[in-house]
């Protein structure tokens, strides 16, 4: 596999949101307004404990990759 792959999911979401993924990558999870709320590396989940809709940015070899997320 040449291109990053990413799989979110649940989406919907409970809070628990697992990442499988097939190359290493850094993520900055960011709300509806733009405050960052998390800023990781290669990690296999992430807890969000507000619901709300966040974007999941997906940074590699300077390409970004952006999928919406929602948090019930």
């Amino acid at each position: 596999m040449s291109e990053t792959e990413f799989n979110v999911f649940p989406n919907p979401s409970n809070g628990i949101v697992n990442i499988d993924f097939n190359k290493a990558f850094t993520i900055e999870i960011v709300d509806v307004a733009g405050n960052i709320v998390q800023k990781r590396s290669n990690v296999s989940s992430v807890k969000i404990e507000i619901p709300g809709v966040y974007f999941f940015n997906f940074t590699e070899n300077n390409t970004v990759k952006t999928q919406k997320v929602i948090v019930k």
